[in-house]
């Protein structure tokens, strides 16, 4: 468990322009890992049953980025 104190650090970060625009799950037990998911709080199924994988996509002030996990 990490304490932050009464302020959380990013507050006095400065804004770097990186927004995350999306994010994609799969995984081989989908229904379990949604189920996971809800328990903490997200409403909506997000994971879809396939090899597991994890992709981001995020809008920068290069232009969108898309970082991928690799399935070995």
């Amino acid at each position: 468990v990490i304490q932050w104190g009464e302020v959380h650090p990013t507050a006095a970060m400065p804004d770097s322009g990186v927004v995350l625009q999306s994010l994609a799950l799969s995984s081989p037990e989908a229904p379990t890992l949604n189920a996971a998911l809800q328990a903490i709080g997200l409403h909506a199924p997000v994971a879809t049953h396939g090899p597991a994988q994890l992709r981001a996509t995020l809008s920068t002030p290069r232009g969108p980025i898309t970082l991928e996990s690799v399935v070995i």
